[in-house]
C-alpha cells in the first residue's frame, strides 16, 4: 500500500494553497465580520445625561475624544440611575480589530479554517476516488487522517473550554460539569447493554473480528496469553470516554438553547419570518429524529411496507446504510446553516439584558448597567467555539463513518496471511499481521456509536439547556 500517491499531492497543493489564501480571506472572519452588529455600552455621559444628572466635563481633548468612541471612560467613576431610565443603546458591525483580544478568538479561527481546509482535501479526495476507484487500494486513505485531526482539535477545545469553567470561582459550574459527567457514565453503560438488535452500531461484531485476529496473533508470536480482553472491558472504557464527551457537550448544549431561546424571542418580536422559526425548531429537533434511524425496530418500518398480508422491502440495507450516513452529514450541515442567526440572536441579547432593567425597581451602578451589555460582546468568540466545535466534531465523524463505511474493507484474517509461514521469518508478514489488527470492523462500530452518542448527548444538554432558561432561570 503506498504512502504517496495523489492523496498526498491533493492535500499538498490545497494545504499550500489555503495557507497563502488565509490573509485575505477568511471563513472564520466571514462568519463573524460580516453584517453582525452588536450594541456598545452606554458611556457615563449618556448615562448622567439620560438620568438629568450633571455632565463632567472635565478631561476634554484626544482623551475625550477617544473615550466616546470606544464607550470608555478615563476616569473610574461610579454612580447609580435608576433602574426603569430608558436607555438608547449605540449599534455598530461587528470587525476583526475588535474581536482579537476577546477570548478564544484566535482557537476559534484556527479551528474553523483548519476545518475547512480539511473539507476541501476530502471531498477533492473522494472526487479522485469516483475517477479512479482503485486509489484506496494503492494508496492509505489520507481523508481519513484529515478527519480524526479535526475530531482531535474540536475535543481538545472542547476540553479546554470546558477547563475554563472549572477554574472558575463559583463552585457551580464544576458541580454541573461532575453531574453531566456522571449521568453520562451511567447513560453510556445502559445504551452499550442493549441488544445490538435494538441499536444498530455494530460493536460487537467489529470486536469479535478484532478479538479473533488477536488471539490468532498471540499464537502465531508464541506468546503466552491465548485469550483476548473481554467485550465488555472494552465497553466499559469506551463508556468512560463517552462519559467524558457528554460532559465537555454540556456547557455548549446549554450556551445553544440560550442562543436558541433568543432567536425564538426575536422571532415573536417580528425579526425573523414564520418560515425562520420552523426551520430554527426543525434544526433544533433534527438530532432526535435522526437517532432514531439507529434503532432497529423502528428503522424497519422505513425498510418494509405492509400491504395486505404481504410485506414489500421498499430500501435494501446498502440502501439504508447510505440514507443514514447522508442524512446525517445534511443535518449537520442545515445547523451550520443557522450560525450566524444564533449568534446576532447571542450579540441582541444586550439589548434584552437592558430591558429586564427596566422591570426592577431601585438603581443601579454604572458599572454594572456598563459590564452586563460589554459581557454579551466579548464572550461571543467563546459561544461561536462553543456552538461550532461540537457540530465540526458531528460532522468529521459522519465523514469517517462514511469512508469507513464505503472505502476501506479489512485485509485477509491472519491464517491467511501466514499460510504456514513464520512471522520471524518475513519483516513484510509481521507487517501485515499487525497491520490486520486494526481492524476495520471496530473502527467502524465505534465511529458509528460515536456519531449517535455526539447528537444524542448534545441534544439532551440543548434540552436540559431550554428547560433550564425557560422554567427554572
Amino acid at each position: 500500500m503506498a504512502l504517496l500517491g495523489i492523496q498526498f499531492v491533493i492535500t499538498l497543493v490545497v494545504a499550500l494553497f489555503l495557507q497563502k489564501l488565509s490573509p485575505y480571506y477568511s471563513f472564520a472572519r466571514w462568519i463573524m465580520c460580516s453584517r453582525l452588529y452588536r450594541y456598545l455600552h452606554p458611556s457615563n455621559e449618556l448615562l448622567r445625561a439620560t438620568a438629568g444628572k450633571p455632565i463632567n466635563q472635565g478631561g476634554k481633548g484626544k482623551r475625550k475624544k477617544a473615550d466616546k468612541i470606544n464607550g470608555t471612560q478615563s476616569q473610574e467613576e461610579i454612580f447609580t440611575v435608576p433602574c426603569n431610565m430608558d436607555i438608547v443603546l449605540g449599534k455598530v458591525e461587528v470587525n476583526e480589530m475588535a474581536l482579537v483580544s476577546q477570548y478564544k478568538y484566535t482557537d476559534y479561527k484556527w479551528l474553523v479554517d483548519f476545518s475547512v481546509c480539511a473539507v476541501i482535501v476530502y471531498l477533492l479526495i473522494e472526487m479522485a476516488a469516483s475517477l479512479r476507484p482503485q486509489i484506496f487500494v494503492d494508496e492509505f486513505n489520507v481523508g481519513i487522517v484529515w478527519c480524526m485531526l479535526v475530531v482531535y482539535f474540536a475535543l481538545r477545545e472542547l476540553f479546554s473550554l470546558t477547563a475554563a469553567y472549572w477554574r472558575s470561582e463559583d463552585g457551580g459550574e464544576r458541580a454541573m460539569a461532575i453531574s453531566f459527567g456522571f449521568f453520562f457514565l451511567v447513560v453510556a453503560l445502559g445504551v452499550l447493554v442493549v441488544d445490538e438488535e435494538i441499536l444498530d452500531f455494530g460493536l460487537n461484531d467489529g470486536y469479535k473480528h478484532f478479538a479473533q485476529n488477536l488471539e490468532t496473533f498471540y499464537k502465531a508470536m508464541d506468546f503466552s496469553i491465548d485469550r483476548a480482553p473481554s467485550v465488555w472491558a472494552f465497553k466499559i472504557f469506551l463508556a468512560i470516554f463517552s462519559a467524558l464527551v457528554g460532559a465537555v457537550l454540556g456547557f455548549p448544549g446549554i450556551r445553544y438553547a440560550n442562543m436558541h431561546l433568543d432567536s425564538v424571542y426575536y422571532y415573536e418580536r417580528g425579526n425573523f419570518g414564520r418560515l425562520g422559526l420552523v426551520f430554527l425548531n426543525v434544526v433544533f429537533f433534527s438530532p432526535l429524529l435522526m437517532s432514531l434511524l439507529w434503532v432497529l425496530p423502528l428503522s424497519r418500518e422505513l425498510m418494509y411496507f405492509r400491504k395486505g398480508n404481504t410485506v414489500e422491502k421498499l430500501l435494501s440495507n446498502e440502501n439504508f446504510l447510505f440514507l443514514r450516513v447522508h442524512l446525517m452529514i445534511f443535518i449537520i450541515l442545515a445547523r451550520l446553516l443557522v450560525t450566524r442567526q444564533l449568534l446576532q440572536s447571542h450579540l441582541d441579547s444586550a439589548r434584552q439584558k437592558v430591558d429586564k432593567f427596566k422591570m426592577e425597581t431601585g438603581r443601579v451602578s454604572n458599572r454594572d448597567l456598563q459590564r452586563t451589555v460589554a459581557r454579551v460582546f466579548y464572550y461571543l468568540s467563546a459561544a461561536a467555539l462553543q456552538y461550532l466545535a461540537p457540530l465540526l466534531l458531528m460532522l468529521f465523524l459522519g465523514f469517517m463513518l462514511r469512508s469507513l463505511t464505503y472505502n476501506l474493507e479489512d485485509l485477509k484474517d491472519i491464517p491467511s496471511i501466514l499460510n504456514g509461514k513464520k512471522p520471524s521469518d518475513d519483516k513484510q508478514l509481521y507487517a501485515k499481521l499487525i497491520r490486520s489488527l486494526m481492524s476495520v470492523k471496530l473502527a467502524k462500530g465505534v465511529t458509528s456509536f460515536l456519531c449517535w452518542w455526539t447528537n444524542v448527548t448534545f441534544f439532551m444538554t440543548s434540552c436540559f439547556g431550554v428547560v433550564y432558561f425557560k422554567y427554572l432561570s
